[in-house]
């Protein structure tokens, strides 16, 4: 089969080809310093094609005294990939008038990037933002923060639905809302509480922000004290609803670590009223555990006191200690459990080896049922206390791939670690499994055209099968690229996800790791 890129090429010189621009947003990126940490952002830039792209970054200031927006320029070459490890100093060397980070501990806003070049197109062009934190004493030596991608300027819409936000002893919540459109918007914000209470119509609905507005391109962030603490909701959900101006607003939640301030970031669903599946990654290992959130929305099923989700796992790293298993879990009537998902499995009967006796890690199916909702994170406790940790939304068929896509944004230097991971998503619900698949995956190094790099490496999954790839860019030399996937063989749909961690190896520095969503 010949390689893609070779492929591609080919139909571009075959067929009359046209500029296009192709329009993302970051919702934030920032330069702020508080009380317990200097919070900046990096940017990954990737153009995935064989002409150079150009960039036009308009920058929309939304914290502080909101100075110094505008736009500038920036080219990528065929196939280079390009970091900026802080995005605000990148914009004032570019001639932004911001104010210098000592005269202004606070701002930040949306960054909206117009890639244009003869084959731009969204699969293929792509940035990647880093949100985080030089750690401090007495935390490990190192960097903690979360990775989101700039999204599709089509993205925003009328409804953003986040689930699920918590506020305990270890973590807090925080919203971030974004306009993406040039005209201002204003909407209600409002959260559903899974703390155990309700009225005698159902669950508590808190109006956290009635009639809030946001100017053309503008963003604002919810701090857990106002989105959760002041009506004591211990867990629930946001609806961020339009109520006049454009269809155009993108929400996120992050999850902050009390300790390490280390975020995960909750990416928006479309509506509160549809409980897709999906699958996601479970692991247990001498560093990182999986967490697994569920909580109850009051049941809708009149044989049933309340909500459920049903979990399927295959192991795959350990499958001889067991191979896995099917259980059905519940959290009290509009409430919510938080829980340690294998140990959890071994509770509920699920056929898996003993704790500590193996490293274990595989696929999980999360279906929700009645109302139900359940979601991961996984986590790696510090020595210096809380934890760092990312969280990894699950994927149903319609996210999933079926011939190729790519995971963009890795890097492996002195500081950093890229490790990809495949699964062969199949049909989704069991009854219709399809599988196994035979997939490539192939490095790219975006500091060379990018250049195809080292052997690629051919993986046959069963359904549900999964498998991570550790150190994949540093094995072959690559500083700054990515890892093409394609299907050379069956029919079941798939997915690729990377996670970039802190420190070049496992124990050097927090671990942390930041999760990176493939591109199709």
């Amino acid at each position: 089969m010949p390689h893609l890129r070779s492929a591609f090429a080919f139909l571009l010189l075959a067929a009359p080809v046209s500029a296009g621009t192709v329009t993302r947003v970051v919702p934030i990126v920032l330069d702020v310093t508080t009380d317990k940490a200097h919070y900046t952002t990096e940017l990954t830039l990737t153009n995935d094609t064989f002409s150079p792209v150009s960039i036009s970054a308009l920058y929309t200031p939304s914290l502080g005294t909101r100075t110094g927006g505008g736009a500038i320029q920036e080219t990528l070459g065929p196939g280079e990939q390009k970091r900026i490890t802080d995005v605000l100093s990148w914009l004032r060397t570019k001639g932004l008038p911001l104010p210098p980070a000592a005269a202004e501990s606070s701002q930040g806003g949306t960054l909206k990037l117009d890639f244009t070049g003869l084959d731009a197109y969204s699969a293929h062009v792509w940035a990647l933002a880093r949100t985080g934190s030089d750690t401090r004493a007495p935390q490990p030596e190192g960097r903690a923060g979360t990775a989101y991608i700039a999204p599709l300027v089509s993205v925003g819409a009328t409804l953003q639905w986040v689930e699920i936000l918590v506020s305990n002893e270890n973590d807090r919540s925080n919203l971030g809302i974004a306009n993406f459109s040039d005209q201002p918007v204003t909407f209600d914000v409002t959260i559903h509480d899974y703390s155990g209470r309700h009225d005698p119509a159902g669950g508590l609905t808190f109006s956290i922000r009635k009639g809030a507005q946001l100017p053309a391109w503008g963003w604002m962030q919810i701090d857990s004290a106002e989105l959760m603490d002041l009506n004591g909701i211990r867990a629930g959900s946001a609806t961020i609803k339009v109520t006049s101006g454009p269809q155009a607003l993108y929400a996120y939640g992050v999850i902050n670590d009390r300790v390490t301030n280390d975020g995960s970031i909750l990416p928006p669903l479309h509506s509160p009223q549809v409980n897709p599946n999906g699958l996601v990654p479970a692991v247990e290992t001498s560093g990182f555990v999986t967490e697994l959130t569920l909580r109850d929305l009051g049941s809708a099923n009149p044989a049933s006191q309340n909500s459920a989700v049903s979990l399927m796992y295959r192991e795959a790293l350990s499958p001889a200690l067991g191979a896995g298993g099917n259980i059905l879990m519940r959290s009290p009537q509009y409430d919510h459990v938080i829980v340690d998902a294998l140990e959890a499995f071994r509770g509920g009967g699920m056929s898996i080896g003993p704790k500590a006796a193996a490293d274990y890690g595989g696929a999980l199916w999360i279906y929700p049922l009645w109302g139900g909702w359940g979601q991961a994170r996984t986590l790696t406790p510090s020595p210096g206390g809380g934890r760092f940790g990312v969280f990894t939304p699950f994927v149903g068929q319609a996210d999933a791939a079926s011939d190729r896509a790519a995971v963009y944004g890795l890097v492996s230097d002195d500081l950093n670690r890229s490790n990809v991971a495949v699964m062969n998503v199949g049909d989704v619900l069991p009854a219709r499994q399809n599988g196994p698949i035979t997939l490539r995956l192939q490095v790219h190094d975006g500091a060379s055209g990018g250049a195809a790099k080292g052997a690629p490496v051919d993986v046959t999954l069963e359904y549900m099968g999964w498998k991570q790839f550790n150190g994949i860019l540093r094995d072959v030399g690559v500083t700054e690229g990515w890892v093409e996937v394609i299907r050379l063989s069956g029919s079941a749909s798939w997915f690729a996800y990377g996670v970039v961690n802190d420190g070049a190896y496992p124990g050097q520095r927090t671990g942390d790791g930041a999760y990176i969503p493939m591109a199709k």
